[in-house]
């Protein structure tokens, strides 16, 4: 009889005794480049550090963008369909700080602008662009995976971009996932 595949329950559960990617010495070397994923709709701005972007596609230029589900930044992605990305040099420990407990928080009228203290500018998309980040894509969503797991996928087309800081090297992980 052939196993049964796990519901999305104990998918969530590791004591389930569902793989992980403990489970897997080898991912652990797959490279995460650390960016500030950003989002801005009606009056409100909301950036948090994202760990999983990829090259989606070249034609159109296409980025994927994998977080876990439920954070306060998603309601804002939803509702402007799109998003900013922007790179943080592995130099800029403040904006890594800034960013690291975003998804901690909720979201409500009373909440400070994350940005505040950070140059911004908007985006094509309205996004909030960091100045001072490595390198910066403005992307529409063009698709958005609810995946069987306790992540989401959001598939953006990149419109816009720039290559802020040619000489700096930009912070990229590799080791524990976390």
């Amino acid at each position: 009889m052939p196993k049964q595949s796990p519901n999305r329950a104990e998918r969530r559960n590791p004591e389930a005794g569902v793989p992980s990617v403990a489970d897997h010495p080898a991912m652990q070397l797959l490279p995460r480049p650390l960016f500030v994923i950003t989002a801005s709709f009606e009056n409100h701005r909301r950036g948090q550090l994202v760990p999983y972007v990829q090259l989606a596609s070249t034609s159109p230029p296409c980025v994927s963008v994998a977080m876990p589900k439920g954070q306060p930044i998603s309601p804002l992605i939803r509702d402007s369909k799109a998003f900013g990305l922007c790179q943080i040099p592995d130099s800029d420990e403040f904006l890594e700080r800034k960013f690291a407990r975003a998804h901690l928080t909720g979201f409500d009228e009373q909440d400070e602008d994350q940005f505040d203290s950070i140059e911004t500018d908007p985006g094509e998309t309205g996004s909030p662009l960091i100045r001072r980040a490595l390198l910066w894509l403005d992307c529409r969503v063009s698709m958005h995976l609810d995946l069987d797991t306790d992540f989401e996928l959001y598939i953006g087309e990149v419109v816009a971009s720039s290559l802020k800081l040619k000489d700096a090297e930009p912070l990229i992980r590799i080791g524990p996932h976390g």
